[in-house]
């Protein structure tokens, strides 16, 4: 055994760290000690075997992983687990790759709710450590991964979880596969876009189940409530907006002509459009007037305009305005309804207006852009979710932020200018964008998300 860096009384006068050099099955060991009482601690640890860097939290496991590399270890091993199989099945190559076993993870939470359930005092309602971690059912997770590829023009990460069966927690993704839209509303210019098949009314089923396990007082409030509010206003929410929303939900986030003027928009100033398609439009809207009125929102404080032969509505709110407090500036709202769909957004309605001036009628949108389309065709066709995000025009944006918080702080030092509003970045310096999906299968919940260099 070599000692390196210091000597062992050297470190115990100076208390000091030191590293111990052992060599064990023929591999060289590492073990980073501090003195701790006059007594050696083990800090940290590492080794290299077969042109791989091993580390480990404690000298144990040190000493096992490196006797599992050169065949002298315990036969149990990951490769025992069907999740990390199908994980190895997935992943063709990676430069960088992590799993995250549940089972031990969610042992250690099991034990620490029952030290947490043994003091926890009675309440009304029932409600105990327990009773939540049984009615989560962490209990049917299995496995998490995530794999990184790395090249010069592209870069892979691919992501997922595998559980046992839908239960709890995991019962509350209520995703579907499907062909997924391609709207021609939404702009060419947009940051980001969200597109997805979720089933609200499966997804608001499975969240009164864990509110019922939780705690069937509770769950019995929520229904006398529900049913006294069918009585008192003749309709019933769940029919006419959970169970009313169609599966597939679109949202898309950008700045209005208005804010684009004005001139380099701030993250803040952000405005985002979601897009609905009720089945049922007209009990849609006529739940939507009921909720204004439970909120103390009339409809006269919103103010109506045509556009293009649709009426929008728009004022502005607060959480402050709810509460009857100060708060942060309101926002614009504003929504509309066309003869299939719901537009509601938040910011800019300008936004809104593109989106309305492009609903089944010609116009430049996302979709034109042919490294967008030659992307979307290295990924399969049905998926649950798709993402894009226009990585230079969010910098640029962040860019304009910070700028314009520094200009804000008094008695900042000349010299400490941390983003020259003058100099920001063209779409040149950072020209990538990702696109990613994601897809919902009977063991698990899987994506795939690329970053992509745009063409010149």
């Amino acid at each position: 055994m070599n000692h390196t860096l210091t000597g062992l009384d050297e470190a115990a006068e100076e208390e000091r760290s030191i590293v111990v050099e052992e060599e064990y099955l023929g591999v060289r060991l590492y073990l980073k000690e501090e003195m701790v009482d006059e007594e050696r601690s083990y800090s940290d640890g590492w080794a290299y075997h077969d042109g791989l860097l091993i580390k480990a939290t404690s000298e144990e496991l040190l000493r096992a992983t490196v006797a599992r590399m050169v065949g002298g270890g315990d036969d149990r091993s990951l490769l025992d687990q069907r999740s990390f199989w199908d994980v190895i099945e997935r992943v063709e190559q990676s430069d960088l790759f992590f799993f995250l076993d549940f089972t031990p993870v969610v042992t250690v939470l099991e034990e620490l709710v029952s030290i947490q359930s043994a003091g926890a005092p009675p309440n009304i309602l029932g409600i105990t450590p327990e009773r939540v971690f049984e009615a989560l059912a962490l209990d049917v997770l299995e496995g998490f991964y995530l794999s990184l590829d790395l090249s010069t023009d592209e870069t892979s990460v691919d992501s997922g979880f595998f559980y046992r069966e839908k239960r709890g927690l995991v019962s509350l993704l209520a995703y579907r596969n499907g062909s997924l839209p391609h709207p021609n509303y939404i702009p060419d210019d947009s940051l980001a876009v969200s597109i997805l098949r979720f089933d609200f009314g499966e997804f608001w089923t499975a969240m009164e189940k864990i509110i019922s396990d939780i705690s069937p007082v509770l769950s019995g409030l929520y229904g006398g409530y529900r049913e006294q509010l069918s009585t008192t206003l003749g309709i019933d929410f769940n029919q006419l907006i959970i169970e009313n929303i169609d599966e597939e939900i679109v949202t898309y986030s950008g700045f209005g002509a208005d804010q684009k003027a004005a001139g380099n928009p701030t993250l803040e100033e952000l405005s985002q459009v979601y897009v609905l398609k009720p089945r049922d439009l007209q009990g849609f809207e006529m739940a939507i007037g009921v909720i204004n009125g439970l909120l103390g929102i009339g409809q006269s404080s919103w103010e109506p305009r045509e556009y293009l032969g649709t009426t929008i509505f728009t004022r502005s709110l607060s959480l402050a305005m709810l509460s009857g407090g100060a708060g942060a500036p309101p926002s614009l709202l504003s929504y509309a309804f066309t003869e299939e769909y719901l537009l509601f957004c938040v910011g800019s309605p300008r936004l809104l207006e593109s989106a309305l001036a492009r609903i089944d009628r010609s116009g430049d949108s996302l979709w034109d852009n042919r490294d967008l389309d030659l992307a979307i065709r290295k990924f399969p066709a049905d998926s649950a979710t798709f993402t894009y995000h226009d990585l230079n025009a969010l910098l640029n944006s962040l860019f304009v932020t910070v700028a314009r918080l520094q200009q804000q702080v008094e008695g900042t030092e000349d010299g400490l200018t941390i983003c020259d509003p003058s100099n920001l970045p063209d779409k040149k310096n950072f020209p990538f964008f990702i696109l990613g999906k994601a897809y919902a299968e009977e063991n698990g919940f899987f994506g795939k998300s690329l970053l992509i260099r745009k063409s010149e």
